[in-house]
């Protein structure tokens, strides 16, 4: 059910703009709803068939759980389709913070006679403190489920970006789990039963003050990774897995490694005879990792069903998507100030996907281009584009740290200073 009075007072009181939204018919004649933002334009719903794009989306996320928690009105085609999948005792949760969206949902669709149903609760958000408290208290509920509708997502209103984050971050998450079955579930079950120490618990905060690096694996570390010789006694460095076995080619011992992906493969980037080099290890990786002869943390990430006390939380990371986005997040919760990137490009640059690697050419399916350090422009694979968002807002989140990208060639990272190693520690 909903606030009727609520609902009344939003569609009086706000005032759609034409520039940003437009309604039209689709080929099903349902209502289609254009949205035009900065430099895109997309539509919430299907323009051909919206009632089997709401019932695939709803085939898709739907969950046997006693409570399923949905972000995103949108035009409603998901909403009655799962509400028609829920048993007697499952309710559906829904917010909505972009009152614009609201409105053309109510006078355009007949959206309020499906959440007049008993077993459907529909909150919209005026405001991010309440908003924050809402979620809050919804995810307290027992058995639940988070679905996120992208669409809705894409036009949140800029006060509630923290929000967004949250989702984003929950929505590379899902997709994870979805591209590896219960890999990542099977994975956690094991490691937990094998004493690993919780490398969050015992860095965090070690190296407070102290310049962090996180090393990747792009084709630039060629370029500068050297470099990393004259500043290994001034700054901790943390490696991803990936480029180990370059940095070892050119004589460079990293403090820590990292590695996040939960496929057996990911331990082949690694000398697994390896005594003295710290690995750090995300709870779903690999069990295989036990053979791994160095010292060996386990670290959790904050979304992890692991994590049940704000304690916990506090020795948790925020992953990202990719392993050096949850390197960044591990030398900060490390206490580390600067945090300098080196070899994340970003972007392709050269005939190379990593450095080390031999000259390869690359056939993107999807691409975006990005405004280089070097000021020109270069593709970008989608993933790749994500992972930079991620850095952008970062940055935008830790304005009390110094973020640097030491990266020779690659995507400029707003909020980050680009500089080179040598200019930061001479």
């Amino acid at each position: 059910m909903f606030d009727f009075k609520k609902i009344d007072l939003i569609i009086s009181k706000t005032k759609i703009n034409d520039k940003h939204f437009t309604v039209m018919k689709g080929k099903d004649n349902s209502p289609v709803l254009k949205v035009f933002a900065e430099n895109c334009s997309f539509y919430i719903n299907s323009k051909y068939n919206s009632k089997n794009e709401g019932l695939q989306f709803a085939e898709h996320y739907y969950k046997p759980t006693k409570n399923l928690i949905l972000y995103g009105l949108g035009m409603g085609f998901h909403v009655k389709a799962l509400l028609d999948m829920l048993t007697p005792n499952q309710h559906l949760y829904i917010i909505e913070c972009n009152l614009s969206l609201i409105k053309i949902a109510f006078e355009n669709t007949d959206i309020s006679e499906t959440l007049k149903k008993s077993n459907v609760t529909f909150t919209p958000l005026t405001d991010f403190n309440n908003a924050v408290l809402t979620i809050q208290n919804l995810l307290k509920k027992d058995d639940i489920t988070l679905i996120c509708h992208e669409p809705s997502l894409r036009i949140i209103p800029e006060e509630f970006t923290e929000l967004k984050d949250i989702f984003e971050t929950f929505i590379i998450r899902n997709r994870s789990l979805t591209a590896h079955g219960t890999t990542l579930s099977d994975n956690q079950k094991i490691n937990l039963t094998k004493g690993y120490e919780n490398g969050g618990k015992i860095f965090k905060d070690m190296f407070k003050g102290k310049p962090g690096i996180v090393v990747s694996a792009g084709p630039s570390l060629e370029i500068n990774g050297h470099m990393l010789k004259k500043v290994k006694d001034k700054a901790i460095i943390v490696s991803v897995g990936r480029a180990m076995r370059y940095l070892k080619s050119i004589g460079i011992k990293p403090d820590f490694t990292i590695i996040s992906d939960p496929l057996e493969a990911v331990l082949n980037q690694l000398d697994m005879n390896e005594k003295e080099i710290p690995l750090l290890f995300l709870s779903t990786i690999h069990p295989s990792v036990e053979n791994y002869k160095g010292p060996k943390y386990i670290i959790f990430e904050k979304l992890s069903d692991c994590i049940k006390t704000e304690e916990e939380k506090s020795f948790a990371i925020d992953v990202g998507g990719s392993v050096a986005t949850a390197a960044l997040s591990l030398i900060n919760l490390m206490g580390c100030n600067p945090l300098i990137l080196i070899g994340q490009d970003l972007c392709f640059h050269s005939n190379k996907i990593h450095s080390g690697e031999n000259e390869s050419f690359i056939h993107l399916k999807s691409s975006k281009m990005v405004k280089g350090i070097d000021g020109n422009e270069y593709q970008s694979a989608t993933n790749l584009y994500e992972y930079l968002k991620w850095f952008r807002k970062f940055a935008k989140r830790h304005p009390e740290l110094k973020l640097i990208n030491c990266t020779a060639k690659g995507a400029y990272i707003e909020g980050f200073e680009h500089k080179s190693l040598e200019d930061i520690f001479d």
